[in-house]
Parts: C-alpha cells; structure tokens; sequence
C-alpha cells in the first residue's frame, strides 16, 4: 500500500516537474497524490473484507 501510494507520489511529483512548475509545487502535489493513493487504499481494504464475508 505504501509502495503503491509513493509510485503514485512519484509520478505525480515528475510529471508537475516536466510541466515546468517549481520544485514545491511539484512537491505539494507529489504529497497530495501520496496522501489521496494512501486514503484510498486504506479505504479499500475493508470494502472488499466486507464483500468476502457476504459469500
């Protein structure tokens, strides 16, 4: 989960810095695509426990 969310980060952060926007901007919204990556996949882990215990 955390390596997902840092991928994310990543490509986020590189993808701002080949825009040409400035090194905190891209690090602003690399820390906002990390935070988002890992709130979803926190949020993911217990909808899918709560689909398997309906089966």
């Amino acid at each position: 989960m955390v390596l997902f969310s840092a991928l994310v980060a990543a490509c986020v952060g590189f993808l701002k810095a080949l825009d040409g926007s400035p090194a905190t901007d891209a690090v602003l919204s690399a820390g906002a695509a990390f935070g988002g990556a890992a709130l979803l996949s926190l949020a993911v882990v217990p909808v899918v426990q709560q689909l398997r215990q309906r089966r």
